[in-house]
């Protein structure tokens, strides 16, 4: 079988960056060594099941939303596709029905 795309993780100055940008001002301030430690552990998206419809993407750190609160999650994760291709992203049904869970601008496309 023919693979038309491949994840990889961000460079870890690149995941730094965007840990900066979405935390700093949110959470206690994290060392460097704290988000070394949090990019090591972060999991590639992959399918569950054989027959799954997508794969699962994996939040790098537990979070706690309160009603209504938004929160940008930095995933650290990277995709190569081929021309022509597009990677949609859509939270699990369940978490939306359950949670009303749901991505901020619907359906997130990369291309």
């Amino acid at each position: 079988m023919k693979r038309i795309a491949k994840f990889h993780k961000v460079s870890f100055e690149q995941f730094a960056k965007d840990w900066k940008d979405t935390f700093d001002n949110s959470f206690e301030e994290v060392s460097k060594e704290e988000i070394k430690n949090i990019y090591d552990s972060l999991k590639l998206p992959k399918r569950a099941t054989t027959g799954s419809a997508g794969y699962d993407f994996y939040a790098p750190v537990d979070v706690t939303m309160k009603p209504g609160e938004i929160v940008k999650i930095p995933t650290g994760i990277r995709v190569e596709m081929e021309e022509g291709w597009v990677l949609k992203c859509y939270p699990r049904s369940g978490l939306g029905f359950k949670f009303r869970l749901q991505l901020n601008n619907t359906v997130g496309i990369i291309d």
